[in-house]
């Protein structure tokens, strides 16, 4: 009796023991997620009756990746820029197709559409599976899904496509050309199916991959083909296949994915590939690299052209990489936002490498985002001689900084400069995200776009070579809007329009401009008290400023310099508001002209002159481009006439980093080092652009001093137009009746030409080489 007790004891123990371990392992399925791994048993199929489960689909999930919840950022264009030979780059845009084409509903799905629901009980073990078609709008089948009464979760998965499913495995295979849909019910654990529970069994479904289509143009003069395009691939980029019960990507060992070996168009100017599906398990940045690109006119083929996009793929998302292959030269600047002033350009002597300082600030006015996002500075030409980085300068008086005393800061042309402050970097790419203070993620500094530029050398051959010429592309807005930097290593006169190009403008169509001249890159001054006269030519005359942005001196076109009233050659100073105690209106020279008059009049120093617009010996009323040093040496479509005849298709408005602007605090958005003789200003840079040119990327900076009013404008002398106009007189003039005009180049933030004025007008001078 005894041991049948304990037997029948030791019978209820295990009994006990099984239904814990049951339940436990039954919790498990139900807290168990759609995407977890669960263990594989042995197959029982609980009898009881055999129900027909109704299906629809309920919505299809994207998640963390909702295209509806997905923010600008992450939907906005990324361009980087991949330098390539001499001044050649690649510029790659990847930018989410609109409307997404992977993007899948119940409402949207493609007619014929073919989806298969899997039933597994208890979560774990396959039971049956049935087909559907989307047949306007609904799913039908023939044979549609049966299971006996219990506990199950259903898996449904799907091609974006009206594309035969396969047949059925626990193991799907991906095709790289087609969009995946999975999803399954519920979410986590199983659904009781009864007689009274199998009607109408929602289903949301989810996009398991991203689809990408790389296509790629070149945008270069002479329609320059290509020929050849091979092993186009994506970092990191997984081979995967899905099982389908668990969820689980698996085969994931791949590094790198082939996006395309099949290309339409090779052997003209646009290629594409065919759409792929990718999958980049949620990497935070990614690679697309093309290992070979051959172009026709090219002596060599190009390998292993990585651009690096700091995205990550969004499933359910169609993307398009647009690759552009481009000469440096021939990229366009976009329209900046309002109150968001750019660099256009930087300088350095022939001798000079150290830091200059590109620092833009965040809009504070109007839209205020509307240059929010990420941003890359990437050297597309001259990578060979140009470095950047993202250091923040030693010097703790750069006059932005908190705490600087502007008075004690270091400049560009001071003694120990380079080796106090060089860039030690090896980096030709830059980036950065530009948002508000207090934003999500916001790190000190983010409300400005900021780095370093500095250079590897001094300039080889100089004077013989007076200037080299680089550029910089600035893409912001998340990558969307491009801006050109322009880079001068070099103080030595030189050209910007070449003499040997063409003109095809201003009723002028010459394949040359002989009237072409070497500009100086600074402004003209006087060494010494200012509100005095220069000395003559031959002995010694003006002296250049030291820095491009500098205001330097204002000159009268000309004047008579008789008794007391003599003011010849007088360098008037650049910051004074009020009208200088000794200024002079004069009523011009009357039938005399810049031929006979440079003997006592030219103010620019040996070996230069101040440049004509046409004719020195008599009246220039044509305003003619043919003969003009000016509009030659400056305008890329130079335009007849004076007085809003503007040409602006080679020429930008913004700040110049010369080591002395860039290290100080900018004064009402246009002036540094305000109230004295040093003032610096925004102004607008002249380049050179064009493909075929002996100058080509040459630039030049002319800041906008602004000028002295002659008396019958103002009192006499009055300051006006500081940071919003420059005015640069030439040595041409005509005469009118009484008035007596003086032929100048007037440039604005919106346009650059020549006009006319009394003589009597006290304006900057860039003098030009003999």
């Amino acid at each position: 009796m005894n041991t049948t007790k304990k037997n029948i004891s030791m019978w209820q123990y295990a009994v006990y023991a099984s239904v814990i371990i049951l339940i436990v392992c039954g919790l498990t399925f139900i807290f168990s997620s759609c995407t977890e791994e669960l263990p594989v048993t042995p197959v029982k199929f609980q009898l009881g009756k055999k129900i027909t489960v109704h299906f629809s689909l309920d919505n299809v999930n994207y998640g963390e990746n909702s295209v509806i919840t997905r923010s600008q950022y992450d939907m906005n264009p990324e361009t980087v820029v991949v330098p390539l030979d001499g001044d050649l780059c690649m510029v790659a845009t990847l930018e989410a197709d609109q409307p997404v084409r992977t993007r899948a509903a119940t409402s949207n799905l493609a007619e014929g559409t073919q989806l298969r629901i899997v039933a597994y009980w208890e979560g774990e073990n396959y039971q049956a599976h049935a087909d559907y078609t989307v047949t306007k709008g609904i799913l039908v089948s023939d044979n549609p899904l049966q299971v006996y009464e219990g506990n199950y979760k259903f898996v449904v998965y799907s091609f974006n496509s009206t594309t035969d499913l396969p047949d059925h495995n626990e193991i799907l295979k991906i095709d790289p050309s087609i969009d995946l849909l999975w999803g399954c019910y519920p979410a986590t654990g199983t659904f009781e199916v009864t007689s009274s529970t199998h009607e109408n069994v929602p289903i949301t479904i989810s996009h398991r991959f991203s689809q990408m289509t790389v296509v790629a143009t070149t945008e270069m003069i002479g329609n320059i083909k290509i020929l050849g395009i091979n092993t186009v691939t994506i970092t990191p980029g997984k081979k995967v296949n899905l099982s389908v019960r668990d969820s689980i990507l698996i085969d994931t060992s791949d590094a790198t994915q082939n996006v395309s070996s099949v290309w339409t168009g090779l052997g003209t100017s646009f290629v594409s590939s065919q759409p792929r599906t990718v999958y980049t398990n949620n990497a935070e940045a990614f690679q697309v690299n093309i290992g070979s690109l051959t172009l026709d006119g090219l002596a060599k083929p190009f390998t292993n052209l990585t651009a690096t996009f700091s995205k990550q793929l969004k499933s359910g998302v169609s993307y398009t990489v647009r690759v552009y292959f481009r000469k440096g030269g021939d990229i366009v600047d976009d329209t900046s936002p309002n109150n968001f002033p750019l660099y256009v350009g930087a300088f350095w002597k022939h001798d000079q490498t150290g830091e200059r300082l590109i620092r833009i600030a965040r809009p504070t006015t109007g839209n205020a985002t509307a240059a929010d996002g990420a941003w890359t500075a990437t050297v597309v030409v001259g990578n060979d001689w140009i470095v950047l980085d993202r250091e923040m300068t030693t010097d703790p008086n750069v006059g932005w900084r908190n705490g600087a005393n502007e008075a004690r800061v270091h400049n560009g042309n001071d003694s120990g400069f380079d080796f106090q402050h060089p860039v030690n970097s090896t980096l030709r790419s830059v980036g950065g995200i530009l948002r508000a203070q207090g934003s999500s993620g916001y790190q000190t500094n983010d409300d400005f776009i900021y780095f370093r530029i500095g250079l590897t050398g001094t300039l080889p051959n100089y004077p013989a070579v007076p200037a080299r010429y680089g550029m910089i592309l600035l893409t912001y807005k998340n990558n969307s809007q491009k801006h050109r930097i322009w880079i001068r290593q070099g103080e030595g006169a030189d050209y910007l329009m070449h003499y040997n190009d063409a003109i095809n403008s201003g009723n002028t169509n010459s394949s040359t401009r002989p009237a072409a001249r070497k500009f100086s890159p600074y402004n003209l001054t006087k060494e010494g008290n200012l509100d005095a006269a220069v000395p003559l030519q031959n002995n010694g005359g003006g002296s250049f400023s030291d820095y491009p942005t500098k205001a330097g001196a204002f000159f009268q076109w000309a004047h008579a310099g008789n008794g007391a009233y003599d003011r010849m050659r007088y360098a008037w100073n650049p910051h004074l508001a009020e009208t200088p105690v000794n200024w002079n209106f004069f009523g011009g020279y009357p039938g005399r002209y810049w031929n006979t008059l440079a003997d006592t009049q030219e103010t620019c120093p040996p070996g230069y002159h101040r440049p004509n617009d046409g004719s020195i010996t008599g009246n220039e009323f044509s305003s003619n481009v043919s003969n003009s040093e000016m509009r030659q040496s400056l305008f890329k479509a130079p335009i007849e006439g004076f007085n809003y005849a503007s040409d602006v298709s080679n020429s930008i408005w913004g700040y110049y980093a010369d080591g002395f602007f860039d290290r100080r605090q900018i004064v009402d958005g246009t002036k540094v080092s305000a109230n004295n003789r040093d003032v610096a200003y925004i102004g607008r840079l002249f380049f050179n652009s064009l493909e075929s040119s002996n100058s080509r990327n040459a630039s030049l900076f002319f800041p906008a001093a602004g000028a002295r009013d002659h008396s019958e404008v103002r009192p006499g002398g009055t300051l006006s137009g500081v940071g919003i106009e420059g005015a640069y007189w030439s040595a041409s003039k005509y005469e009118e009746n009484s008035h007596k005009f003086g032929s100048f180049m007037r440039f604005m933030d919106y346009s650059a030409s020549a006009w006319i004025a009394y003589e009597s007008f006290g304006y900057s001078i860039r003098c030009v080489k003999d």
